[in-house]
């Protein structure tokens, strides 16, 4: 049971200079986790007796360098962050300048883009005109009558006399398939020569 490790919750409160602040009783935590400290009534009574101390030691140790407690996190004066002030009005003068060169520059690259897209795009529809153009020769429909028109009619209606009897039919049939293979051997000829 006394072995557990709780969870606690920490809340920093900012402050108006621009610092986070945070309790004695957190940095002085800070300081023993590494050393494994005991927390208990003790530690918090030495707590807030040490840390205007601990401040004072820190600050000598960072300006001297030397340090004779390497071991241990600094106090809580490290845990402070410090925002930047204000910048100066010839800062903000320079940022300005430098903001509006930086988008000078955007907008000439924007444009640029935009004429290269504009451009790309003239030149896939032309091609794909093209393309279709070229298709369309390719595949042109062209009216093919395949085989005789006059046999292929004479199929036709014997089949409408005889819808029950079609072998009646194979004598027109048979002629209708004989032109279809008359037509197809003419054709091959012609690509062929």
């Amino acid at each position: 049971m006394g072995n557990q490790q709780a969870t606690r919750r920490v809340s920093f409160e900012r402050e108006q200079t621009g610092l986070i602040a945070i309790s004695d009783s957190v940095a002085q935590r800070l300081r023993n986790a590494d050393g494994g400290g005991k927390s208990g009534a003790r530690t918090e009574q030495k707590s807030s007796s040490s840390s205007a101390s601990s401040r004072e030691d820190f600050s000598k140790e960072s300006l001297s360098g030397s340090s004779s407690h390497s071991h241990q996190p600094p106090p809580e004066a490290a845990y402070s962050f410090h925002h930047s002030s204000q910048p100066s009005p010839t800062q903000l003068e320079e940022q300005s300048k430098a903001l509006a060169q930086l988008e000078e520059q955007w907008q000439e690259r924007y444009k640029r883009l935009e004429g290269d897209t504009e451009r790309i795009k003239l030149t896939s529809a032309e091609e794909f005109n093209k393309a279709v153009k070229n298709v369309e020769t390719l595949f042109e429909s062209k009216a093919y009558t395949v085989g005789s028109p006059d046999l292929q009619k004479a199929v036709m209606d014997c089949y409408k006399e005889n819808t029950t009897r079609s072998l009646k039919c194979t004598k027109e049939a048979d002629a209708f398939i004989k032109s279809i293979e008359d037509y197809k051997l003419a054709f091959l000829s012609k690509q062929i020569a």
